[in-house]
């Protein structure tokens, strides 16, 4: 089994914010627990990694394993409600972020997709 992902689900105007790098598959800001790292290090870690934004504050949302869409071995996927201060910028790894509704989903990490999004959709929050 891989380290845990942190994801931060950050929600604005029914939208949610998702980011990518250039394969045109698009997942939730976060990663990987780092050595003795909390899942709140991490998602302040990533936020300012991915997107040069810092963590305002977090809450649980759900909790899931999945296969990793690339590696094809278990991950367990935490997701936390997010805000955050500072203007999205893009660095490291993300190359592009987008807000997007329930009516215009990009192409996105299966796992999310079935899992997150969906959950989202039922508690009528996209």
């Amino acid at each position: 089994m891989l380290p845990d992902r942190i994801s931060a689900v950050i929600i604005k105007d029914k939208k949610i914010l998702l980011v990518t790098n250039d394969i045109n598959l698009y997942w939730t800001p976060g990663g990987t627990l780092e050595a003795k790292e909390t899942h709140e290090q991490a998602l302040k870690r990533e936020l300012m990694e991915e997107l040069s934004v810092q963590l305002k504050s977090s809450k649980p949302y759900i909790n899931y394993t999945a296969i990793h869409e690339f590696k094809k071995v278990p991950q367990r996927v935490f997701c936390y409600f997010s805000e955050y201060v500072g203007e999205l910028i893009p660095s490291s790894e993300i190359t592009i972020y987008g807000w997007f509704s329930k009516d215009n989903l990009p192409r996105m990490i299966k796992s999310i997709k079935d899992n997150l999004i969906q959950k989202l959709i039922e508690d009528k929050l996209l």
